[in-house]
């Protein structure tokens, strides 16, 4: 995997609001709803966006998890700030089945 800054050049280019994709990773919201509402633009081989959109649902990510695990003494006022965070920009930044009450 290659991180290009500016346009680059790939097989497909999906973009949208950066709600949205977290939203789309943690399995929050309907990635067809938001392709039809036009908040989700797919340009390119629509068969690669198709591959990692089912690659992404099956892994069930949960980024704030994974930054939990890291983050070692620090995990417990981080899962605060995040549910924080969460609570007060509505944006999802845990998968909805794996909420804990923080």
């Amino acid at each position: 995997m290659t991180v290009i800054r500016g346009p680059g050049r790939g097989a497909a280019r999906i973009a949208g609001p950066l709600a949205a994709l977290l939203g789309l990773v943690h399995g929050a919201f309907d990635g067809d709803a938001l392709f039809f509402s036009r908040d989700l633009v797919i340009e390119g081989e629509t068969a690669a966006t198709l591959a990692l959109r089912n690659a992404v649902d099956d892994a069930e990510l949960d980024l704030s998890q994974e930054m939990l695990r890291l983050s070692g003494p620090l995990a417990e006022p981080l899962q605060h700030a995040l549910a924080f965070l969460e609570h007060h920009t509505g944006v999802s930044l845990t998968r909805p089945d794996e909420v804990e009450a923080w």
